[in-house]
């Protein structure tokens, strides 16, 4: 935002934004790198299992009349593994979901914020609003890794991390 006076430059306030904006697009942006890798390993665990099953499948059908309780139960296991190792891809949803949300919150944010041509917007106000934003997204997310990395890129002014982890572990609980 330019105003009359200052040379065509910004004004504190509108670099203030930015800077703030940037830093919460670059803590999504980390956050969904954070999903992907989370979830590296659940699929290779699940391929693997999959390859498994299917060839204690194969076995079976070579040899049906040898088949023993011990093979099927280690194919029930295998299935088993195979079925918890897919709920990495709903953590995953929800997680990104999540960022999804926060993005489009920060592109509202900054909609508002460069509508905002009359009057300079008060520091501290704009400062709060941002918390408040990073307040909802940190509250969403899903694990303690999720929360850490959100406090590495974009630290809490208010330093409302800890109670607020505080608060999520009490209460967290994973119901797929």
């Amino acid at each position: 935002m330019d105003r009359p006076g200052n040379n065509g430059l910004p004004d504190d306030g509108a670099r203030e934004a930015s800077q703030e904006a940037a830093r919460a697009v670059a803590a999504a942006s980390a956050q969904m790198d954070l999903a992907l890798r989370e979830a590296e390993g659940p699929v290779g665990q699940l391929g693997t299992d999959v390859e498994r099953m299917i060839a204690a499948l194969e076995q079976l059908k070579a040899s049906p009349a040898t088949a023993n309780a011990t093979e099927l139960e280690v194919l029930q296991l295998r299935l088993t593994s195979a079925i918890q190792q897919l709920q990495f891809y709903d953590r995953m949803f929800q997680h990104l979901t999540h960022v999804h949300d926060y993005l489009m919150s920060v592109a509202g944010r900054l909609g508002a914020i460069s509508e905002e041509t009359d009057a300079d917007p008060d520091p501290s106000a704009a400062r709060a609003g941002w918390e408040r934003l990073r307040g909802r997204f940190y509250a969403r997310l899903l694990t303690e890794p999720q929360r850490q990395l959100l406090d590495m890129m974009l630290p809490s002014q208010s330093g409302s991390s800890a109670r607020m982890r505080e608060r999520a572990a009490l209460g967290s609980i994973e119901l797929f």
